[in-house]
């Protein structure tokens, strides 16, 4: 029986940052918006074309939403109810440690098994996913 190569799902995946665009959007947080958007097609992009420019492009916008979502966190911070700060810091510390940690440790995101990094990734897209959409809608 033939091996069958098992779809990356960090390419599905990343389709969560198309709700996030959509969610910021609503609410009137256009360049959150049009920065999700974009790391929507980086993230496709580097899934597509691994090559070092994809992924530097992709960190970048990374980075930028990352930031961003600080900065509106930032704004709201004496307006979010405790319960949510707390949800979107968990949220922020869960990505971190998948990512970070596991390139220390080879693990999670950066395990030898390529299904398992991938597995990772992909939950760390969906909590990522969800924490900003709890900045913006708290």
């Amino acid at each position: 029986m033939e091996d069958i190569e098992r779809p990356d799902p960090t390419l599905y995946s990343s389709f969560f940052l198309l709700t996030n665009s959509v969610t910021t959007f609503y609410f009137g947080y256009m360049t959150y918006s049009i920065l999700f958007f974009i790391l929507f097609l980086t993230s496709i992009l580097v899934r597509l074309y691994r090559t070092d420019a994809t992924f530097l492009l992709d960190k970048t916008f990374v980075n930028l939403v990352t930031l961003y979502g600080g900065y509106i966190l930032y704004k709201k911070l004496s307006f979010i109810d405790p319960v949510f700060l707390f949800l979107i810091v968990t949220t922020f510390i869960a990505t971190v440690f998948l990512f970070y940690y596991g390139y220390m440790t080879q693990s999670f995101c950066y395990d030898k098994d390529k299904i398992v990094a991938n597995s990772y990734h992909s939950l760390l897209h969906t909590i990522a996913s969800v924490g900003h959409h709890l900045i913006v809608t708290s």
